[in-house]
């Protein structure tokens, strides 16, 4: 049956055609008017329907002479334009030169079965059920607990610019008695120098001086100085700084730190005198140094120096408050000794400066280590005044603590329970 032939011949083609390229030719049995000639048949793929076997049946091995054949060529992606996921493409004629297969001219048809294009992934599926969970691993060994707390500062300019703990009030007691008259002048004729170690280090400062018959040269920045006109005795000077506290008038910044500078060559004697007495506003901070003298009576290295009596009681203010002494009868008229106290008196008011705000109280009853650029620094000690001051809220340091810009400040403590 001539149409089962036919139709055997693409199954077979479609199924067993794996090789690129490869062409398969079926005989079809009958004359060349019967495959594709069909003036009913639209598709040009039927021919007869006469299914029993007629005088034109071909056998295999026989001549395919004048005989129609199919040829099938399998075609991969790219192969045709005409199917450009691949497929097969069918060719039928008369192979009228009996070579078994058909050249160009003795094609009629080609027809093409191509192989569809992808299609789109398919929707995900939702996720399995979570597998059971694991058995627990042991327990793991207790860890330490870490009791230390370490704050580091860099200092640097803008700390000091900024000043954490706000602006500086300096307050100058100078001792205007007839037996401070040399140590007077030199104060005032210095008194710009002081100002301007001040402005050149950019600590945020305002000096007050507090005594009677000066008379200061021309100041470079009048808004952070002032003169207080009145009278400081040899023995009084705690008295008038209490009554400066108590007149109201002075505007000191309750939220500064207050540094007191006191210049005598006597002691504080007398009520209200003491270092008991001495009553500053409620300040950040309050500091108290004393340019005094150190020994009584004639000095051994300056003849224009004597001291009628040790200043004990600023010395004690000093040693309570982290302040400095020094020592009045290194004071010559040669001005490079006061150029080394203004530098002192300077050095003083930037460490101060640099006090430290703490994340927690410390216990001041536990270990503390505080260092400077690896070296440890010891706590402040009286009678040596040199080390770090430190309470629940602040680290700062005595005088005799030279700090400069870019140093490492480490400190290590245990936090109050």
């Amino acid at each position: 049956m001539r149409q089962q032939c036919f139709g055997s011949a693409i199954f077979l083609m479609i199924i067993f055609s794996s090789c690129k390229g490869a062409s398969y030719h079926f005989v079809e049995a009958g004359g060349p008017s019967e495959i594709g000639s069909s003036d009913d048949d639209t598709s040009g793929s039927r021919g007869n329907d006469d299914s029993s076997p007629g005088e034109n049946s071909t056998t295999v091995g026989e001549s395919t002479q004048g005989k129609s054949i199919l040829q099938a060529t399998q075609l991969e992606a790219g192969d045709d334009d005409a199917c450009p996921q691949g497929g097969v493409k069918l060719e039928t004629g008369i192979d009228a030169d009996g070579d078994g297969q058909l050249s160009n001219s003795e094609i009629n048809q080609t027809t093409y079965v191509c192989n569809g294009a992808d299609g789109k992934d398919g929707t995900d599926s939702t996720d399995g059920a979570d597998g059971k969970d694991g058995t627990d691993g042991a327990d793991g060994k207790d860890g330490v607990t870490e009791t230390i707390t370490q704050e580091i500062v860099k200092i640097r300019e803008r700390l000091v610019a900024k000043d954490p703990n706000g602006p500086i009030e300096i307050l100058i007691a100078m001792d205007t008695s007839s037996s401070m008259t040399t140590e007077k002048d030199r104060l005032q004729e210095n008194m710009p120098l002081f100002l301007t170690n001040l402005a050149n280090e950019k600590i945020n400062a305002r000096v007050t001086a507090i005594g009677d018959q000066f008379q200061f040269p021309i100041i470079p920045n009048q808004t952070f100085f002032r003169h207080y006109e009145t009278h400081v005795d040899s023995h009084d000077a705690i008295g008038v700084l209490n009554r400066y506290f108590q007149a109201g008038n002075h505007g000191l910044n309750s939220d500064a730190v207050l540094e007191v500078f006191i210049f005598t060559d006597d002691n504080g004697i007398g009520a209200g005198n003491l270092a008991t007495d001495f009553m500053p506003p409620t300040m950040k901070k309050v500091k108290v140094s004393g340019i005094i003298g150190k020994a009584k009576g004639q000095s051994q290295t300056n003849d224009k120096c004597h001291i009628a009596n040790v200043g004990s009681v600023y010395e004690e203010l000093a040693n309570k408050t982290g302040g400095m002494t020094f020592d009045l009868c290194q004071l010559t008229e040669n001005q490079q000794s006061w150029k080394e106290l203004i530098d002192k008196l300077t050095l003083n008011v930037k460490n101060e400066a640099f006090t430290y705000d703490l994340l927690t109280a410390p216990d001041i009853g536990a270990s503390i280590s505080v260092s400077i650029n690896g070296q440890n620094i010891p706590s402040y000690a009286e009678g040596t005044r040199e080390g770090y001051i430190i309470n629940n809220e602040t680290l700062r340091f005595s005088s005799g603590i030279i700090i400069e810009q870019g140093d490492d400040i480490v400190i290590s403590y245990s936090p109050v329970k």
